[in-house]
């Protein structure tokens, strides 16, 4: 039989056991995550079974990353709601800032705007979140089976940006 105890090293044992704690110190944190979105699922869940309303974020890609603003109505085309909704705030970001003036973005449904004030994004900005102006919501009473249209209403007078993504924080009955 061999002799083992010449091959012993305490510091292994160590290395080791702190590898089980790092590692179970991991799982534990992976279990509460996992538990922490299973039970926001749950909650998401319940409240859409009791017809409470739940709050979404829709984001609509209207022109690719490479294409130029420009003055245009019916940008990206039509965008169908299937379902009545509550539109709580709106905002669009972009891929390339414009330079020297604002961008405005205007939102319809049904050919009326729902925005008193439109979207704008600064000069040199790429987002609505940081603007001068930010847009007043009119009209929130979206219609199931609504039609959503965007319009470029006016670009930056240097360099125009690029790409648009517009986004809707709503509620879903």
């Amino acid at each position: 039989m061999a002799d083992l105890s010449a091959s012993f090293n305490p510091d292994l044992i160590a290395t080791n056991s702190d590898a089980a704690s790092s590692a179970l110190a991991e799982a534990n944190t992976a279990s509460s995550v996992a538990a922490s979105a299973s039970s926001k699922i749950a909650a998401q869940s319940a409240a859409w079974e009791s017809g409470a309303a739940v709050k979404r974020i829709i984001e609509i890609r209207l022109l690719d990353k490479d294409t130029s603003h420009t003055v245009a109505d019916g940008i990206g085309g039509d965008f169908r709601v299937k379902s009545a909704m509550t539109v709580l705030d709106v905002g669009c970001y972009f891929d390339t800032a414009g330079t020297t003036s604002v961008t405005t973005i205007e939102i319809f449904e049904a050919g009326s705007t729902i925005l008193s004030t439109d979207i704008t994004v600064d000069a040199t900005e790429k987002t609505s979140e940081t603007a001068a102006t930010p847009p007043v919501i009119s009209d929130s009473a979206i219609a199931a089976d609504g039609i959503l249209t965007f319009n470029i209403s006016g670009i930056a007078s240097g360099t125009a940006g690029k790409g648009l993504v517009i986004w809707l924080e709503v509620t879903i009955p």
